[in-house]
């Protein structure tokens, strides 16, 4: 496959480029943050014996990751919430709960009554806005040199800890993983 149609893929399935740093294979922050996050996991093996026991350990990672795991960056929720829409519901019930544990005990919250957090509308590394994207596109092309420094007015973004992670814990309550 040409760089041409993998870019294509990529683009028809909705993958852009993060203009972290141009021409540079590896320049996907959010692929970058997810093999470091796979790769911190305790249980990650120091070779696979097999393809098949690569993808036996990735499929099992994959399902906690997706289905179980609760992201910070998404206000603790998981990127399955996201994807099949159950955001608002379980926001609704985490308010009800905070409405109760405030009611009870208004005095903990010094701050007022608690508001559920919502995942962020969109997520971007270093975004071009229109008048940056004609720049860029008018701009010469790269001469080779990169800087790892963050742009002008550009936040942080925050960075998850994955949690300690062990095969028997990412099939246990959600609670049992905090406790």
């Amino acid at each position: 496959m040409r760089s041409e149609g993998l870019a294509q893929l990529f683009g028809s399935l909705g993958v852009g480029h993060s203009f972290r740093r141009p021409h540079v294979s590896d320049d996907n922050a959010f692929s970058e943050a997810q093999f470091k996050t796979l790769k911190s996991q305790p249980d990650y093996p120091d070779r696979f014996a097999s393809l098949t026991h690569a993808r036996a350990w990735c499929q099992e990672f994959f399902g906690w990751h997706n289905d179980v795991h609760q992201h910070a960056g998404l206000a603790l929720f998981t990127p399955a919430d996201e994807f099949y829409g159950r955001v608002e519901d379980i926001a609704a019930r985490r308010q009800v709960a905070l409405d109760a544990a405030y009611a009870a005990h208004p005095e903990r919250f010094p701050n007022g009554p608690p508001v559920v957090r919502r995942p962020p509308a969109s997520v971007a590394i270093n975004t071009l806005s229109v008048d940056d994207a004609a720049g860029k596109a008018a701009a010469p092309p790269h001469t080779g040199t990169t800087s790892d420094a963050p742009e002008p007015g550009a936040t942080p973004a925050a960075a998850a800890r994955p949690l300690p992670l062990t095969s028997q814990s990412r099939n246990a309550p959600l609670c049992a993983i905090h406790s």
